[in-house]
């Protein structure tokens, strides 16, 4: 064995002493150069949570950029609108989920509700403020629609509550509140549901009937200026009847019923000549609370009267009996969007009118003088054919991009050739339509 291979020749336990050495230097060199950064000062400790977050703010504006360079701006419903929406609106992912999980949890209300997401940047809350205040259904300056009616609060059906105004989200809220055990004893419990408003509930109070509040339901008897004692033979087989006065007029109300089907039985004795009309009504300690639609008139039953929907103004839609100022402005405004009625069922189509008001009242309609007003298909351009109540949009644009294309239509069949305009629809607006 030569001098350098004896002098660097290391048996097994000096081999493990010096890897042992190795080690030591290297973890001192490593804690001197810890020490020199500063990694050692004061009492803070190592975390990784920390180095995390570091990290986070380093990708957290190329995560911003990135969603600002792929924002598309539209009208959103924030209360419907899905993830990829939110995503495609602005938001980053991680944003429209808690946005989601925030409106499961308490729908907006309001275009302000927005203020409270303070996960979000000001510039986004300020554009999902202007771009889906449209879709807020209750404000003061909103003219709601809603059908009114007797109603028991206690789980009626999400139809009725839809014809009451209430939206998807604000039933849906009453539904978890009755399947969680609870109960409204008491008109004004409806008002502790989150998404009632006063302007609501003040326009439906009247209506709420919830049994066990102590109503009593009795028939208003309506004889116009003429001053009865309860014993007059009018009333005759009527008993009890009670008198009210107002002003000039005189109401009598007959019977105490428990229930509003009980009056409705009793309904035939009152319909004698004397009465001009007659109502069911219910009062809660003597005080009426609701007037409920007329079951009696006898100015209008006793008429036989007929109007020609094509000629009929509103005074004279009024005339039938479920039909009043607002439904017969509809009536005309609708048809004179149409450009005149061809067929007394096209009155279904004016909202708030259904089949069976029609049905009822169908030996008061006639339509004659039938002389509609068509569009000329070979002239009118997107917007006139867009104008008609049975063109949609890309119905319209069909028809002028075909004529584009083909040339002038030789006959209003040809509209057939288009694949999304449907033989029922062309059977139901070839009346309307022309080629000359």
């Amino acid at each position: 064995m030569s001098f350098f291979e004896d002098f660097f020749y290391f048996n097994k336990p000096e081999r493990r002493g010096l890897f042992i050495l190795t080690i030591l230097i290297l973890a001192l060199g490593v804690f001197h150069y810890a020490a020199k950064r500063g990694y050692f000062s004061g009492n803070e400790t190592f975390s990784f949570d920390k180095l995390n977050n570091i990290v986070n703010e380093l990708e957290k504006p190329q995560k911003q950029k990135h969603v600002q360079k792929n924002a598309a701006t539209f009208y959103l419903n924030p209360n419907q609108a899905s993830l990829k929406e939110l995503i495609l609106f602005g938001l980053s992912e991680e944003e429209a989920k808690v946005f989601i999980q925030q409106r499961e949890k308490q729908p907006f209300q309001t275009a302000e509700d927005f203020e409270n997401l303070r996960f979000l940047s000001a510039r986004l809350i300020q554009k999902l403020k202007k771009y889906s205040k449209d879709f807020f259904f209750y404000s003061s300056q909103t003219e709601f629609t809603v059908q009114l009616f007797e109603f028991n609060p206690n789980h009626l059906s999400e139809e009725k509550w839809k014809m009451l105004g209430l939206k998807d989200w604000q039933i849906k809220i009453i539904q978890k509140y009755e399947a969680a055990g609870g109960f409204f004893k008491q008109k004004t419990d409806l008002k502790k549901i989150y998404g009632i408003t006063e302007e609501w509930y003040q326009k439906v109070e009247p209506y709420i009937v919830i049994p066990g509040e102590n109503v009593v339901f009795k028939i208003q008897l309506l004889v116009s200026s003429k001053n009865y004692e309860s014993s007059h033979s009018i009333f005759k087989n009527l008993s009890p009847v009670t008198k009210q006065q107002k002003g000039t007029l005189y109401k009598y109300f007959y019977g105490d019923f428990s229930s509003r089907e009980a009056a409705e039985k009793e309904l035939p004795k009152v319909k004698q000549s004397g009465f001009d009309a007659a109502f069911i009504v219910a009062l809660k300690n003597n005080n009426q609370t609701i007037a409920l639609s007329k079951t009696y008139n006898k100015s209008k039953q006793e008429k036989n009267f007929v109007i020609d929907i094509n000629k009929a103004d509103t005074s004279e839609f009024k005339q039938i009996r479920g039909i009043g100022s607002k439904l017969s402005a509809r009536i005309v405004k609708y048809r004179e969007a149409l450009g005149g009625f061809y067929k007394i069922e096209q009155l279904s189509e004016v909202y708030g009118i259904d089949n069976l008001l029609i049905e009822k009242n169908k030996h008061h309609f006639k339509c004659e003088n039938i002389q509609l007003k068509k569009i000329n298909i070979n002239t009118a351009d997107y917007k006139t054919l867009f104008s008609h109540p049975y063109i949609s949009k890309s119905q319209a644009s069909a028809i002028v991009n075909y004529r584009l294309q083909h040339g002038e239509y030789q006959s209003i069949k040809d509209l057939l050739k288009i694949h999304i305009l449907s033989e029922a629809w062309f059977q139901k607006t070839e009346p309307y339509l022309d080629i000359q």
